[in-house]
This record gives C-alpha cells, structure tokens and sequence, in this order.
C-alpha cells in the first residue's frame, strides 16, 4: 500500500547518524547531497552522496557508502506503524539487493523524516536520520 503523502521528489536536507554514546555524526559530511523520488504506483529511487567525494577503495562496503549510494525499487506505507518499506531491486552496495529496508517516518510540513535503527561499524546500536524537503 502506499500513501498520498509520500509520492514526489525529495531534496536532503541533512543526513546524521546518533550514536549510542550520545554524539551525532555526520555520514557523508555536513554538505552531503541526495534526491529520492517517490510515485503514486510504488516505485521509489534514491541517490545520496557526499560532497566533493573522490572514489577511494571501492572494494569495501563502508567505503562506499560514506561516498555514494543509490538504490532503486519499490516502496510500501504502513500508516498504522509509521513505516515506508523500500523493497531494493538494484543497488550500488549489491548486499542490499533483494532485500527490505524499513524507515520510521514523520511529516513536518514540506519535510519528511525518516529514521532508521541500526549498528554501526563499532557494532553499537545508532539511529540514523535523513531529513528531505518536498521539491516535486
């Protein structure tokens, strides 16, 4: 099922990742940039990269996905749970492919929050927040 709020394109805003000590970190950096778009037949897709990245060792999962990420697929709103489902076909990280990536979200006029928990690559529980504005 999907929702009448969600279909359009999306610009980010920011992208931050609580950690469980408290501190907030900033995965591809302060000036990260991305866009997801959202239709009305459930199909998503979303691109996010960091600022003036260079490609570094690509042959690491953390690697690139500091630098750039892109997915697409489809999507599914559980209003009742406050959830949106990307369901990956086709993925930069191939480890992701196939699989469901659940996101809390929140509306706050123009903006949408979506919130992820997750563990880092210290193995501590973290939250990770991406914050898009409404474009399209």
């Amino acid at each position: 099922m999907t929702s009448k709020l969600f279909p359009g394109t999306w610009k980010l805003i920011s992208q931050t990742t609580q950690h469980a000590d408290g501190s907030t970190s900033y995965p591809r950096g302060e000036e990260a940039s991305g866009i997801l778009m959202y239709d009305a037949q459930g199909h998503m897709s979303v691109q996010l990269m960091r600022a003036g990245h260079s490609w570094g060792d690509l042959a690491n999962f953390r690697t690139a996905m500091e630098q750039y990420l892109a997915y697409f697929g489809n999507y599914r709103v559980d209003e009742a749970a406050g959830t949106v489902t990307h369901i990956i076909e086709g993925c930069s990280f191939p480890g992701w492919i196939g699989t469901e990536q659940v996101r809390q979200f929140r509306f706050e006029g123009d903006l949408l929050r979506l919130t992820a928990q997750g563990t880092g690559f210290d193995g501590l529980p973290e939250t990770r927040v991406i914050v898009w504005r409404r474009v399209g």
